[in-house]
Parts: C-alpha cells; structure tokens; sequence
C-alpha cells in the first residue's frame, strides 16, 4: 500500500455492522419459526414438517454466512487500520530525518533556492495585481479557476499525509538547523523522549504571536498581573428545541457566526446541558474583536487559554452551568480544541465529546470520557494536529473522503473542512457499530424529550484588544 494513501475503513465498517444486523434479523426469523413449527395446535402433515424443516436449515445458513461475512468485513477494516498506524510511525520517522537534514543544510539551500523562491512571490504578486486589474467578467472564471485548482491541490490526500507528518518534524528541522545531531534529534524529539512537540512549538509560537500584536498586555500576562485572554459573550436568543436525532444532526446544530452573528450555542435539557462551539472565524494573527481567530487556535493548541476558550467557559457559566452538571461538548475545528480542553478541566462534568475537522491528535481526552473525532483525509486542518503519537484511550477516529469526485465546481480553498460535509459524512457512518460512537450516542439518547436552546455571541474584551 502507497505511503500517501489513507484507508478509508468508514464503509467496511458501515457493511460489516449492517450484515450483522441483517445476520441478527435471520436469526431472530429463524428462532420464530423453529417455535411457531413446534407450538402449533394444528397437526402438519409430514411432508409440510420435512419442508419447513428444510426452510429453517437454509435459513439457519444463510444466517451463519451472513455472520460470517460481517465478522471478515470487521476483520479487514482492522487489519487496513493496524497497516495505516505501522506506515504513519515509518513515513513519521522518515519525515524526522528528512526535516532534519533540511534544517542542516538549511544556509545551503536558502543561497541555492533563495532567489528562485523570492522570484516565484514576486512573479505571485504581479499575478495577482494583473488579475485584480481586468474587468469584472473576465476576473471572476480567473478568480474560480485559481480557488478550485488550489482546492484540488489542499484537497489531495497524500498532500494532507504530507502536512500531517512534516508538523510533527517541525522540531527536527529546528535542531537541525541549531547543528544537533541526527542521533540527539531523534532521542529528544518524535522518535525519542519527544521532549520538542507540536503542543511547545504551538506555545512558542503563541507567544511570539502575543508579544507582536500586543506588547503591553503579553508582558503583563507573563508577569502575572494580567491576561491577554479575556472575552465578553451576551446571549442573542432563546427558543424551545427537542434533542438531537443522532450524531449528524448534533453537528448540524454548530452555530454559523456568519449566519447566525454566534459562535456558542447551549441547549439544556433537565439538569444536561449539551454545549456546539464554532470554528475558526478571522483568520488573522491580530488580537482583534473577534475571539475565534488564530491567535486562539495557537493558544488552544500550545496549551494555553485563549479568548475563545474564556468565551465558552463564560457562556457555559452565564447558561446556568455549575460543577457536576452533566454537559456534552459537540465542536468544529478550532470548537474541537476548545471541547477538548474544556473537557480537561476538573471544575467541568463532561459525559462526552463530538468533534469534527479539529487538529486534536496531540491532545489526550479525559479518562472515562468517549470522544468522537470526523475527520476527512483530503482535509488539512486536522492534519495540523500532526500524528498520534500517544495513547488516546476512549477516542475513536471515524474518517472518510470529505470531497467526492461528484461534487461538482469547488468554490472554497478547504472543501472538505466545511461543516455540511461533516455532516454528511456522519449521516453516512450513521451505522458504525464501534463501542466508543455508541457510548456518545447513548449520552444522546438519555436527554429529555425537550429542552431550551440558546445562542451566545462572543467578543474581545475592549481592553484587551
């Protein structure tokens, strides 16, 4: 099997879990029949005994080869899972290496590479002022043919393998280029004590970010006499709302900021609260009005608490949430950091957590929490997690294509990373029999009949922007 190419095990196990069903249903038919045969006050004649006899065999072994085909289909979407982890461990250690003589021979490459690399941006840039500059019927198909060839680009799944893998070598190019050597590299980094990580990186980078855009408020935050953080929410609406049908429509209920001017939504049912964060919003690195930026993203993943995570934390509070209230957490993209790492938290009763499309491979779940994560091999952002690389009990990936090869003209940059495709793809997975998925789709089914939905919107505290 390529290196590039990722299994898609979500149909197997979606056929596996429906002929064992199927399997179930022939059992419980056969059973029935066996009892109506020898229960019946009306004598058969003989040969209707021999013939339903003969029905009941046959169907008892159309009942066995069902079994059967169900427990091969399981098996080879375990063995496909087991070759997809040995191959991500050899393409990461291959990756480590890679990036690190790239990092040794960094001053090379850059008097090698340098003036090609500034030509390309400067030849990108007049590309750009030339197209902005023709008229309005020409630029918009030159507009779309560049998002959708780009899309296609972002979109391929050994260029999202490729991300995946290199973020966690990051580090080893650093030291590379610091002059460590190969043999340290490997001891402190991925392949060794990890001791440099997408989650310090992520932290440095956090920083740097925080001391660029606002000076004052980082020093004072490292000082201990203030936070960069903080972030104001006011409740925009409130409605009656019944729980959610299943996994697809639980995503489904994650706000749209553009749409819905909200990045939290809280419904309550009884004393159970289920809490959708939204993803990421601005873009930007700047400290702005808006808490789901980057400059949040870089926090959540370098452990730190960002403005978006103080958002939710307020929401939850302002919704009525106290300690030891149940809550299920549902989020997309950076939302799925944020449940996360508000699942951590000790002061919170999560019972489970619905991610999608967030990079949350280096982050390690609560203990006796199920957590399901949708990801979408063709979709870069959850590859910014990087890979596993540690032991993530009661968390189950379930990853599919997010872009089909029907779905016609590509009008964004990351197709597969929008909400709707998730959905879609945990409407198709709808009948995955894995322990952990039911586990959250058990905590689903226990809310009450009805409940209260309410939308939060979040802002940038004045004095911290």
């Amino acid at each position: 099997m390529s290196g590039v190419v990722r299994v898609n095990t979500i149909e197997l196990e979606s056929l596996a879990s429906r002929w064992a069903a199927l399997a179930h249903t022939f059992d419980e038919w056969c059973a029935s029949w066996q009892q109506w045969s020898f229960a019946s006050a009306v004598p058969l004649p003989v040969e209707h005994v021999a013939s339903c006899s003969d029905i009941a065999q046959r169907a008892r072994e159309i009942q066995l080869a069902l079994t059967d085909i169900a427990t091969r289909l399981e098996r080879v979407a375990q063995t496909y899972a087991d070759v997809d982890a040995a191959t991500t461990v050899l393409l990461q250690r291959a990756s480590d290496v890679c990036l690190w003589l790239i990092g040794r021979m960094l001053p090379v490459l850059v008097c090698l590479f340098g003036p090609l690399a500034l030509s390309e941006l400067l030849s990108v840039a007049v590309s750009r002022m030339l197209v902005a500059a023709l008229p309005e019927s020409v630029r918009n198909p030159v507009e779309r043919f560049s998002t959708e060839t780009w899309a296609r680009v972002l979109s391929s799944p050994g260029v999202v393998r490729a991300i995946e893998v290199g973020i966690g070598s990051l580090d080893d190019g650093v030291l590379g280029a610091a002059g460590v050597s190969l043999p340290v590299t490997l001891s402190v980094g991925g392949a060794g004590m990890r001791l440099t990580s997408l989650a310090g990186t992520s932290r440095f980078a956090s920083r740097i970010n925080a001391m660029v855009t606002d000076p004052a408020s980082a020093l004072a935050a490292s000082a201990g006499s203030g936070t960069a953080t903080r972030a104001s929410v006011e409740r925009i609406s409130s409605q009656s709302v019944n729980p959610p049908r299943d996994l697809a429509d639980a995503l489904s209920r994650i706000p749209d900021p553009k749409v819905e001017g909200a990045q939290v939504r809280i419904e309550k049912y009884g004393d159970t609260h289920v809490v959708y964060i939204a993803g990421t919003v601005d873009a930007s690195l700047g400290a702005g009005a808006e808490p789901w930026d980057m400059s949040s993203n870089l926090a959540a993943l370098g452990g730190d608490s960002g403005a978006s995570e103080d958002a939710v934390r307020r929401a939850m509070v302002e919704a009525g949430i106290r300690s030891g209230d149940p809550v299920v957490i549902v989020g997309h993209s950076q939302g799925g950091i944020l449940a996360l790492r508000v699942a951590q938290s000790t002061d919170v009763s999560v019972t489970a957590v619905l991610t999608a499309g967030a990079p949350v491979h280096a982050m390690r779940p609560p203990d006796g929490v199920p957590v399901v994560a949708y990801e979408h091999i063709d979709d870069i952002v959850p590859a910014l997690g990087g890979v596993v690389t540690d032991a993530q009990p009661d968390l189950v990936y379930v990853r599919d294509r997010g872009v089909r090869n029907d779905s016609g003209p590509l009008d964004t940059l990351l197709p597969a990373h929008r909400l709707d495709a998730y959905v879609e793809t945990a409407r198709r997975s709808d009948g995955n029999g894995d322990p952990t998925v039911q586990r959250v789709r058990d905590e689903f089914a226990r809310l009450s009949p009805t409940g209260t939905s309410t939308l939060w919107r979040a802002t940038r505290s004045e004095a911290e922007k």
